[in-house]
């Protein structure tokens, strides 16, 4: 069995500083980011790429010949251009951030399960002639029998195999669709 990440990994203390400062970042963009409804996100208007030469262009052009449309101030397209500009930064390092912990996280249940597998299978063929084992493994071997597993076939939008822990390992992502 080959161990990729496991050894690796970073202690719980380091963890737990990781977890606040990304609570703290969340906190810091829920001031100014929303969620949107699923129908909110299907009218969504999309931009052309490289539009945003563009947005400023006509901005300039609006000023420079007095063109002003009530309810749509140039200002505000500017603010939601630079606003859209900055988060796509954000969004290319939240894509990689996402990545790699999702496919660690893959990786390691993986090998996680694989080890238990092996050892389970091992503390079985055992139990039967050692009933002091065959006591504290049943709880694990009632889990084994009657324990969720995922379900073949049912998979989510990015086709990994959705629910509980089972006995494959993955390295699809989830997480909130690309916008672009």
């Amino acid at each position: 069995m080959q161990n990729l990440v496991g050894d690796n990994a970073p202690s719980e203390q380091t963890f737990g500083t990781y977890l606040t400062t990304l609570r703290g970042l969340e906190t810091e963009f829920k001031a100014f980011c929303i969620t949107l409804g699923p129908a909110e996100r299907k009218r969504l208007l999309h931009a052309r790429l490289g539009a945003e030469p563009h947005i400023a262009r006509v901005q300039e052009l609006a000023a420079k010949f007095g063109v002003n449309i009530d309810g749509i101030p140039t200002a505000g397209m500017m603010a939601d251009l630079a606003l859209w500009v900055s988060l796509r930064a954000v969004q290319d390092v939240l894509r990689s951030l996402l990545q790699w912990v999702d496919d660690t996280a893959g990786e390691a249940e993986s090998e996680a399960w694989q080890a238990f597998l092996a050892y389970y299978g091992a503390l079985s063929a055992i139990a039967p002639r050692v009933p002091a084992l065959a006591v504290l493994l049943a709880p694990t071997v009632e889990f084994m029998a009657t324990g969720a597993r995922k379900k073949a076939g049912v998979t989510g939008k990015t086709g990994g195999t959705t629910g509980g822990t089972g006995t494959t390992g993955g390295t699809g992502t989830a997480g909130p669709a690309a916008h672009g």
